[in-house]
């Protein structure tokens, strides 16, 4: 049983991992607020805090299947439903994502495997026609076998996005394909490794016109961890990666090498700690570009627990992503991010974020359009939860938007107050 344990915690961080590494389309559920309604935007808010579970929702058991059926449903008012700058009109939004997940593990004394399959479909409904209707249909498959500590994994990830207005003058992320692939074992008592592959393909377009774009990413990483101390964890984690921007008007590829030194830190009971450090290297094949420059990159994150039902969390960092809007070009951001959660009396919990991050534009190929571009943009959110039972909880909430830009028609703000109800079936 301890395994098959294992097996599921492992699904559970890759399916993380593909939702926090997604550079297309946003997340569903996500954030309440209309996914990709800024035009070219590639900021992004993490999609799953304002709604945070006390545990798994129940599993229902048949003939060793085991099904998971969910229903998320979420109504709010915007002043601002299409995040767009100047003058706007307000709506009432509601969303509503069922979700049904089947699976089956096998087991003995010597080895486990995991199969799993999920689809979730989310629809986005205006009351009053100022907001956008929106489709989003996300089908996740996992495989992974465990055997003498030794672990592979295998998962897809398809998502697909649709509206019905065919009026609109920015690109829009559609299509999202994304697969992991890895190796972990144990190479000593003290040392282990993760050997990982991973390919992304996200497709735009612009519905009012015949754009179409594509970005393809190929990535391999290795990462070794090594145990210096019962509560201090050291590794290095290398990684390659091959890149591939298609457009209508242009085509760019390169490589990318990165390399970071990660630790992590048990305090006490009550802090933990972990620091990632490095650098990438990010080469075009155009002839004519400039050498390649170190770009540093970094993520940290602290945790303090100073008592059970309490817990405050500060993470920070800064990276650099291909553009999946403009050929040719990297975003690079950095950007913090600090939440509180409390629970009251068992059944309540109160949550809180502020999270902001800065963008910046460059080219890595001289002969491609520049993209005078740059951006901040802050996210405000409180969620006040209350489980009912095992199976249903409801909540309130108010979130605040705002995001600054040199381009004052990519600039916005706006202010949403809604309630949340959620059925494990």
């Amino acid at each position: 049983m301890r395994s098959i344990q294992h097996l599921k915690c492992l699904a559970i961080l890759t399916a993380v991992e593909l939702a926090a590494h997604g550079a297309g389309l946003n997340m569903i559920p996500a954030l309440p607020q209309q996914a990709s309604s800024s035009p070219n935007s590639e900021d992004s808010e993490s999609d799953g805090f304002w709604y945070t579970s006390w545990n798994t929702p129940p599993l229902r058991s048949w003939k060793g299947v085991d099904l998971r059926t969910t229903l998320d449903y979420r109504a709010f008012y915007t002043d601002n439903p299409r995040l767009s700058p100047g003058t706007h009109k307000g709506d009432y939004m509601h969303y509503l994502s069922p979700l049904i997940g089947v699976s089956r593990s096998f087991e003995t004394e010597q080895r486990a495997t995991l199969v799993s399959i999920s689809y979730q479909p989310t629809f986005v409904v205006s009351s009053l026609g100022n907001g956008r209707d929106q489709d989003y249909h996300l089908v996740r498959g996992e495989l992974s076998h465990l055997w003498n500590e030794k672990t592979v994994y295998l998962s897809h990830q398809f998502q697909e996005s649709s509206e019905s207005s065919t009026q609109a003058a920015f690109l829009t992320p559609q299509q999202e394909n994304r697969t992991l692939a890895g190796f972990r074992t144990p190479l000593t008592g003290k040392i282990s490794a993760d050997f990982g592959f991973e390919q992304t393909v996200i497709d735009s377009a612009v519905p009012s016109s015949a754009d179409r774009r594509q970005l393809r990413n190929w990535i391999s990483n290795t990462h070794i961890d090594y145990q210096l101390k019962p509560k201090l964890q050291t590794g290095v984690r290398m990684k390659f990666g091959y890149s591939e921007q298609a457009g209508v008007a242009s085509a760019a590829r390169y490589f990318s090498e990165s390399l970071v030194s990660t630790w992590s830190y048990q305090v006490s009971g009550k802090i933990s700690a972990s620091l990632d450090a490095g650098g990438q290297i990010v080469q075009s094949q155009t002839a004519s570009v400039r050498d390649p420059e170190p770009t540093p990159i970094a993520s940290g994150g602290l945790i303090y627990e100073p008592r059970y039902g309490t817990s405050l969390s500060l993470n920070g960092g800064r990276s650099a992503n291909a553009s999946q809007f403009f050929s040719g070009s990297f975003v690079t951001e950095s950007g913090l991010d600090l939440s509180v959660r409390q629970r009251i009396y068992q059944d309540f919990l109160l949550s809180g974020r502020f999270a902001y991050s800065v963008g910046e534009y460059s080219e890595l190929d001289p002969s491609a359009t520049k993209v005078s571009r740059d951006y901040s943009y802050y996210t405000l959110t409180a969620n006040l939860q209350w489980r009912i039972n095992a199976r249903i909880a409801t909540g309130i909430f108010y979130q605040y938007l705002s995001r600054d830009s040199n381009l004052s028609t990519e600039s916005y703000s706006a202010s949403q107050v809604g309630a949340s109800l959620s059925l494990s079936l």
